[in-house]
């Protein structure tokens, strides 16, 4: 009965996995890193914006639009024989002017100009004209599309160079074999063409421009902007 049982036990003990008593197996999955890097240069805004207008009040709603007209007709006349400068907005409108009763007391009248070029003198010229014709609102300025693109290219690669630098660093550090990428995300600060980082000229708001024999400034210091970009990479470094 003994022997049976001993033999017994044995058959179960050789019925068992063989896994069971083996080692665990060692993992040689890629570990996997996640970083930043941004490339940015600061540079001249070189796109210039001057936005003028003219307004005025009457209970004679022609003579008004006749006022508007003349200006208007006059301020594109001298616009359109400047090649240098672009007319980026021509708009008029008229509201009807109410007293405190609430009651119709004649109209308003508003005519609007915005002026666009990359030559600062050229356009300070031209603004000089129109004095006396219409008045300055807002000037702003931005870095051209054109600038904008040359210089994401440019940062762009500089940012790529720095992944691969990084991911190098990573890897000889962490006593890797080596590693790939997993995946990029690039972005850029300047993703639209819209994206005017305006400076307003404080004193020129809603008034008149006045010239004067020194060299106005409004228009040559158009100030700097950095432009920037930022790469989000994911890395798997290999162990053999």
């Amino acid at each position: 009965m003994k022997k049976m049982k001993l033999k017994a036990l044995s058959l179960a003990l050789l019925a068992l996995p063989i896994t069971s008593f083996a080692a665990e197996p060692v993992s040689h999955q890629p570990t996997d890193v996640s970083f930043s890097v941004e490339a940015e240069k600061e540079v001249e805004r070189d796109l210039l914006q001057v936005s003028l207008f003219y307004q005025a009040e009457g209970n004679d709603l022609s003579a008004l639009n006749k006022t508007m007209a003349e200006k208007m007709n006059k301020a594109i006349e001298l616009a359109k024989a400047q090649s240098a400068v672009e007319i980026k907005d021509n708009s008029r409108n008229t509201w009807i002017r109410y007293d405190n009763k609430g009651k119709q007391q004649g109209w308003i009248a508003r005519a609007e100009l915005t002026l666009e070029s990359k030559d600062s003198q050229v356009l300070s010229t031209l603004v000089h004209e129109l004095d006396g014709v219409l008045a300055i609102d807002r000037v702003s300025a931005s870095v051209s599309r054109e600038k904008l693109n040359g210089l994401e290219k440019e940062l762009t690669k500089e940012a790529l160079a720095k992944v691969k630098d990084k991911a190098l660093l990573v890897q000889e550090s962490l006593q890797m074999k080596g590693y790939h990428t997993q995946s990029l995300d690039v972005s850029s600060a300047n993703d639209s063409a819209n994206d005017f980082r305006p400076y307003t000229a404080g004193a020129m708001m809603a008034k008149s421009f006045s010239y004067s024999d020194e060299k106005d400034e409004t228009y040559t210091q158009s100030g700097k902007e950095k432009i920037k970009v930022s790469v989000n990479a994911r890395i798997a470094l290999l162990k053999e």
